[in-house]
């Protein structure tokens, strides 16, 4: 282990699923080894650290950033399935920035360079003109005072047209006092190549605000669109009393690439699907709406979560050269008996409310996200719904969301705000979640899509 690591000051340390720490090279600091006692880094005043080491125990990541004796470092972490132990490595962000920073500098340089050189040409032409002007007149009063209308005058009219040209005006054109057939008149066609080529480079500018601003318009429409894709009436079932079903999404674009859906299959069993395509923006929204047609189109002819699923990845499957795949979770309750069959294709892991009013995590076991691999095979699974339970399914923008400290919302806080609202119903549910995370990350920019699903069953109808 001594041997494991990248860059200079880089290092790797090992901790136990228990939290103690099993090795690390560190002579002094926080993550020194005691050789008189064990040390048990959940300990550690350090919120950071143990936000990495809580984020590894829920496996939401590899990656982090954490701060330790002093000293930024970006961890990269994985899990050592055999002893149940998690090997961590630090880098100093100083060592991964410093390529970047001298890239930086180098291109400073260059801008720097250029803009010395432009002004100096810039410079050099305009003591350029005036010598020839002061030449030609010299050459005017010596040689004829015939020849004085016709070299002094066009350079004058020329060099007020250039003081117009350099205060307000952008234009320079080629006027008949130019026309000399010799040097003036070369010099004139010059400035008018020089202005065109202005005029040329101005109008570019305004054609790309042009297509800028038509883009934002397409945008806006596609958001819209993708909007009245999803349901967005509440209550979407009105006559059905057996349960009570709310669901949110708001994008970190002005598309996204989550969604949710829900549809009965028929009259006793309520489909619910939620997923998180793995980019962003417009490529992300396209490959949504395939997904979505697929797994509802699916739905609807009946089957286990476990078959949709297959069936939606290998049609996915074809012709993917993006190579874009999509996280989801899929569960069908039967209203008569609060029976739930699942399945689970690499999304975020549900949490359920039991009948006591307390919201656990349910470590499902994932499959392959839909789209990376073809005839890929998937698990039913079944969770028991009482009167009174609920079923929280999101996607990975509302623990990942951080705050301007780079700190995560985090598994073990969205566990705790839900246990907060064990009473309340699902809109409620949503809405204080939501409320909860835009206050955690206050001013800090959201990065990632954040989508919401809740459904509490009350049990059979007895209408």
């Amino acid at each position: 282990m001594t041997g494991v690591g990248v860059g200079r000051n880089s290092f790797s340390i090992i901790i136990s699923d228990d939290g103690q720490l099993v090795y690390s090279p560190r002579k002094d600091g926080e993550l020194v080894m005691h050789t008189d006692e064990s040390y048990n880094i959940r300990q550690t005043e350090n919120e950071q650290l143990l936000q990495l080491v809580e984020d590894a125990q829920f496996k939401l990541g590899s990656f982090g950033e954490a701060e330790i004796d002093g000293e930024k470092y970006f961890a990269a972490y994985a899990d050592m399935p055999t002893v149940d132990w998690v090997q961590f490595t630090f880098i100093p962000l100083s060592e991964m920035d410093r390529p970047t920073v001298a890239l930086l500098t180098e291109v400073d340089a260059i801008s720097t360079d250029a803009e010395r050189l432009f002004k100096n040409a810039f410079r050099h032409s305009l003591i350029l003109i005036l010598g020839i002007a002061l030449l030609l007149l010299a050459n005017a009063f010596i040689t004829s005072m015939s020849l004085s209308g016709k070299i002094l005058k066009p350079i004058n009219v020329m060099k007020r047209r250039i003081e117009a040209v350099m205060d307000d005006q952008f234009v320079f054109q080629m006027e008949d006092i130019y026309r000399t057939g010799d040097e003036i008149e070369v010099l004139a066609k010059t400035f008018v190549h020089l202005s065109d080529q202005r005029e040329d480079y101005l109008h570019r500018i305004l054609t790309m605000t042009a297509d800028q601003e038509r883009v934002r318009t397409e945008l806006s429409i596609a958001s819209h669109i993708q909007t009245n894709m999803l349901p967005s009436v509440f209550p979407p079932f009105p006559e059905r009393h057996e349960f009570d079903l709310f669901a949110s999404m708001h994008p970190a674009k002005e598309v996204g690439g989550d969604f949710y859906d829900f549809l009965m299959v028929d009259d006793n069993h309520l489909a619910m699907v939620i997923a998180d395509v793995s980019d962003k923006g417009v490529p992300a929204a396209l490959f949504m709406t395939s997904a979505k047609i697929l797994i509802n189109y699916r739905a609807q002819l009946g089957g286990s979560p476990a078959e949709i699923l297959k069936a939606a990845n290998d049609q996915l499957c074809q012709n993917n050269e993006d190579m874009m795949f999509v996280t989801v979770w899929l569960g069908i309750l039967e209203l008569s008996t609060g029976k739930m069959i699942c399945s689970n294709a690499g999304h975020k892991y549900p949490i359920m409310r039991g009948p006591d009013g307390t919201f656990r995590v349910i470590k499902d076991k994932h499959g392959m996200p839909l789209g990376i691999m073809s005839q890929s095979v998937f698990q039913d699974y079944e969770l028991q719904m009482m009167p009174g339970s609920a079923v929280f399914v999101y996607t990975d923008g509302v623990p990942e969301a951080k705050n301007a400290e780079g700190t995560f919302y985090g598994m073990q806080r969205l566990q705790d705000t839900l246990n907060h609202l064990s009473g309340a119903k699902p809109e409620e549910i949503l809405d204080d979640v939501k409320t909860n995370v835009q206050t955690f990350v206050g001013n800090a920019r959201q990065f990632d899509d954040m989508t919401m699903l809740c459904l509490e069953y009350h049990g059979k109808s007895e209408s």
